[in-house]
């Protein structure tokens, strides 16, 4: 097959050609939570909100509204729905009761009929007209409830994950792609941290330029949790809470919208202590002892805070789960009855 040399797409751009483009003054649709461009995942257990959390989010940046009153929305811009999730009778339900209206909010029509490309790796009519929409519309946001509905092949797959990232910048170039996710569900023995629970390939966790886990409070109907798993060239947010604000609608109810409610301090959330026992006893269970700074080195590698996990200690101390012994200047632990080792430095 001949070359195309004269494609612009095969050439490189120099550092000089680079600095002289003029990219949008503003970087962010919703100042650290969506960038202008590429992609934003949200991810969570089934029935955590996301959908609801991500409508709100939505109607902020269609409205140049700041989103919760806390996160600054530079100005007004087109959002479009691929949603897979949802009906449209529930999406209208929704949408009523946050109040969301006017045309800078739409919804594919027929999203199920859509699929991305035609499995030779060439797009899809219906793929291609939604490009030409958002690019004649000047719409900025793209959100896709949700990536397994939309992924040809498996999630587990760098390789089927990547054909959707790259078919999704062809079709959207230079625009922002806010993507629904599920999470993994939670296994026996085995620990992962906030940002290792996106279900699929590893490949999905460095495509995103920011990621966020969703997470519901226990023993809360409204209460909800969302963690900054990923900043890229940003500083991480801490993890907040959002309250859900629900109002009687006849026989039931219905959501009228969201509201901040502060950070979260992690050293006191008991679902992190807990994570952080379950590694201090799966690391016991190599080896009569561990070194304190092992315990902190590992939790961090894991996302966990250095306050956490030396409260989580302490914790585990005083209530005799492991005993706590100084060797000069190093402190170890172990079980309770378990001898340790003096020839450890």
């Amino acid at each position: 097959m001949e070359t195309d040399r004269a494609n612009p797409l095969y050439g490189c751009i120099t550092a000089d050609e680079l600095r002289a483009i003029e990219f949008p003054p503003e970087q962010w649709l919703v100042n650290n939570i969506i960038y202008s461009e590429g992609f934003c995942f949200i991810y969570g257990a089934e029935g955590t909100g996301k959908s609801f959390i991500t409508l709100s989010l939505a109607q902020a940046v269609a409205s140049g509204t700041d989103w919760l009153g806390k996160f600054k929305v530079p100005q007004a811009t087109k959002v479009m729905f691929i949603d897979k999730e949802n009906p449209m009778s529930m999406l209208a339900r929704r949408i009523k009761g946050l109040g969301v209206a006017g045309e800078n909010i739409s919804w594919v029509r027929c999203p199920e009929g859509l699929q991305l490309t035609d499995g030779k790796g060439n797009i899809t009519p219906f793929a291609q007209a939604l490009a030409d929409k958002a690019e004649a519309e000047e719409i900025g946001l793209i959100v896709i409830d949700s990536f397994i509905d939309l992924i040809t092949g498996n999630e587990n797959v760098a390789g089927d994950t990547q054909v959707f990232f790259d078919t999704i910048r062809r079709l959207f170039p230079q625009k922002a792609i806010l993507v629904l996710h599920h999470e993994n569900k939670p296994a026996p023995g085995v620990f992962r941290s906030d940002a290792q629970r996106t279900r699929g390939s590893s490949n999905i966790n460095a495509q995103t330029v920011t990621q966020f886990r969703l997470e519901a409070v226990a023993k809360s109907k409204t209460d909800l949790t969302l963690k900054q798993t990923k900043a890229r060239d940003a500083q991480k947010l801490d993890k907040f809470m959002i309250r859900m604000i629900v109002e009687p609608d006849g026989e039931e109810t219905k959501v009228t919208g969201f509201e901040y409610v502060g950070i979260v301090d992690e050293a006191e959330d008991p679902k992190k202590s807990a994570e952080v026992e379950s590694m201090v006893e799966e690391m016991l269970a190599d080896t009569t002892t561990v070194r304190r700074t092992e315990i902190i080195e590992m939790g961090k590698s894991r996302g966990m805070s250095q306050r956490t996990i030396i409260r989580a200690i302490k914790n585990m101390v005083e209530v005799g789960q492991i005993t706590e012994d100084k060797v000069g200047r190093f402190v170890f632990y172990s079980w309770k009855d378990s001898v340790k080792s003096e020839d450890e430095d």
